[in-house]
């Protein structure tokens, strides 16, 4: 990628690079000193917050111990004077914002900025945030002392964070505590890091300015002058290489080797080059003069080569104009001899053809004459078949009609047998109603013998018996009727079936009829069909008897055929043996005319060459001129 851009623009590219650089590492550099700056703030912030809960505790710790030593020997009624005594007057802090209140669980015992609240209870006080600072700071006394986080107004400040702790003075049931102020720490805090700031701008000044000025006074022009030593040499190389390549560059020019840089050493490899390049081209100035000379005389010579082949050619193609004349007249003899021999076998091929054809026909007569023959008989044992198939469906047609009148006396028998059937039906039916009037009147019975008492018990056994015998006569009738309905029901399907067989016997005897009459018809054809055939069969014989004749004509046709093809076939031999040897004689003279030709074209080719060799040599004796050597 970097041998697409020219040094000067490396030389660029690596400058701009650096300088980026060195804005990175001067952006890290602030970047660092301000993080360091907020981080040191921090840091001292921590550290001052850390004195400061240490002085809160300890300061607290030190005034639980003077009131309880002041509570000691006091009167309880003097605790709220001896309390203010000691803490009331008590400030600490610059701005004298630090003072110490005194609690009893979660009412004032005594607070200096708050002397009014003395006496109230402060637990639901709570700050900005929801907190119960009180509460908080009563906990933490009572659990061995600890630190509350809180909002509290500040004289003149307002609303501002507080850090306070909290202890329970020994053997009393109080607890004192005291806080600092956060806003405190924070100007503290803008302090530190303000004199941090004031060293980091001194840093900058001390080191990042002088560094800038001695990159823009010194580095850069460094790296100019650095560029100009390496650029105008390459530029007075590549410039005495151009005008080589050109061809008329002055190859007694030397460029100035002196310094002991990778540039110095191009100038020297180049004047070594240069050298040895002079002395190439005063060879080649020789040689070229030379190359001329002698491509000269080749090129004589080439031209009384290209005469006398021109004389050898012309000779050579009158002698084949000759030959190809006799070749002609012999190919067409040869020719005419084998269209002759192919005429003779042709007509010996179609004798014997024709010879075998006859015999075929006469094989083949005799084979017709049997086959109208058997025709004749097979005509004959098919018209015997059509009369018994012409029997035999009358036969047929008769035996249908017997079927049907008996089919028409089974469905007569079944229509009474339906009859029958429905009249007992109608006596079940009457049956059933005895049955039913008997069953009522042995009931009737029963109810009276019932009323009769002892009177009718006889009679009653009897009524019982009668009801019995009615109900079994009623079974016995539902079931007689059940089988009557059952008989019904197959009588008329066996009734339908018949008449079903009734149609199929009268359609049987319908198509045998029709059957009978076409016999009949192909019986009166089958009869003219064989008389005609017999007719064929006498020709047949005749034409077998007429073709036996010419086949023996053919065959003695055939023989003669033989003979003559013979011969014709020996003379189409001797024509082309004739026409060969002719070929060959044509062959070889094409071959010397061809070869001629070959030798024409190469020494023309030569002749090129050598054209071309004369312009080559003056060219490069003009190139060489070019160059001062």
């Amino acid at each position: 990628m970097l041998r697409r851009l020219s040094i000067a623009q490396r030389i660029i590219l690596n400058l701009v690079i650096t300088l980026g650089l060195a804005g990175l590492v001067t952006v890290a550099f602030s970047l660092a000193l301000s993080d360091t700056k907020t981080q040191a703030g921090q840091k001292s912030v921590e550290i001052l917050e850390a004195e400061v809960q240490n002085t809160l505790q300890v300061s607290t710790h030190a005034m639980a111990g003077a009131l309880a030593v002041a509570l000691r020997h006091g009167a309880p009624e003097q605790t709220q004077g001896t309390v203010a005594e000691v803490v009331r007057d008590l400030r600490y802090g610059s701005d004298k914002s630090g003072y110490f209140f005194v609690y009893r669980g979660t009412k004032v015992v005594m607070n200096p900025v708050r002397p009014n609240d003395v006496g109230v209870e402060m637990g639901e006080s709570k700050d900005a945030n929801g907190v119960f600072f009180i509460r908080d700071l009563h906990k933490a006394a009572t659990s061995g002392g600890g630190f509350v986080r809180y909002v509290f107004d500040k004289p003149g400040a307002g609303r501002v964070p507080k850090l306070s702790y909290a202890e329970a003075v020994p053997g009393t049931d109080l607890w004192v505590g005291t806080g600092v102020y956060m806003d405190n720490l924070a100007a503290l805090r803008g302090e530190v890091e303000g004199q941090l700031a004031e060293i980091t701008q001194s840093a900058v000044k001390t080191y990042l300015i002088p560094l800038a000025l001695l990159t823009v006074f010194f580095i850069l022009p460094l790296t100019f002058a650095t560029g100009r030593s390496i650029i105008r040499p390459l530029r007075s190389v590549r410039d005495a290489m151009q005008e080589i390549a050109r061809g008329d560059g002055d190859l007694t020019r030397r460029l100035d080797e002196s310094g002991s840089d990778e540039v110095a050493e191009l100038a020297a490899a180049f004047n070594e080059f240069t050298t040895s390049l002079r002395q190439i081209i005063r060879g080649l100035a020789e040689v070229s003069a030379v190359l001329a000379e002698s491509a000269q005389g080749l090129g004589e010579s080439t031209h009384r080569m290209t005469h006398s082949a021109a004389e050898i050619r012309s000779h050579s193609s009158t002698t084949h104009g000759v030959m190809q004349a006799l070749m002609e007249r012999v190919g067409m003899i040869a020719e005419r001899s084998r269209q002759a021999s192919d005429e003779v076998d042709h007509v010996a091929t179609t004798t014997s053809t024709l010879s075998s054809s006859a015999t075929q026909v006469v094989e083949g007569s005799n084979v017709i004459s049997r086959q109208v023959d058997d025709l004749a008989a097979a005509m004959e044992e098919l018209s015997t078949s059509f009369r018994e198939v012409a029997h035999r469906s009358a036969e047929t047609a008769q035996a249908g009609q017997a079927s049907q009148d008996r089919v028409d006396a089974v469905v007569s028998q079944m229509g009474r047998l339906d009859q029958a059937a429905q009249a007992i039906g109608k006596v079940v039916d009457l049956i059933r109603g005895v049955a039913d009037q008997t069953n009522l009147l042995a009931l009737n019975a029963s109810i009276e013998a019932a009323g009769a008492g002892a009177a009718g018990r006889g009679f009653a056994v009897v009524a019982n018996e009668v009801k019995v015998l009615a109900q079994r006569t009623g079974e016995a009738t539902q079931e007689i009727h059940r089988q009557v309905e059952e008989m019904q029901s197959v009588t008329k399907k066996t009734m339908e079936m018949v008449q079903d067989v009734g149609s199929y016997a009268t359609e049987v005897g319908r198509l045998t009829s029709a059957i009978a009459a076409a016999s009949e018809e192909q019986t009166a054809t089958l009869n003219e069909l064989a008389k005609s055939v017999n007719e064929g069969a006498m020709s047949v014989r005749m034409i077998r008897t007429s073709i036996s004749d010419i086949s023996g004509g053919v065959d003695k046709l055939a023989a003669s055929s033989g003979h003559l093809a013979s011969g014709s076939q020996q003379m189409a031999g001797a024509a082309d043996q004739m026409a060969g040897q002719t070929k060959e004689a044509f062959g070889d003279l094409s071959a010397l005319l061809s070869e001629t030709d070959r030798t024409v074209k190469e020494i023309e080719s030569v002749d090129g060459i050598v054209s071309m060799l004369q312009g080559r040599a003056a060219s490069l004796q003009e190139v060489v001129g070019r160059f001062q050597v």
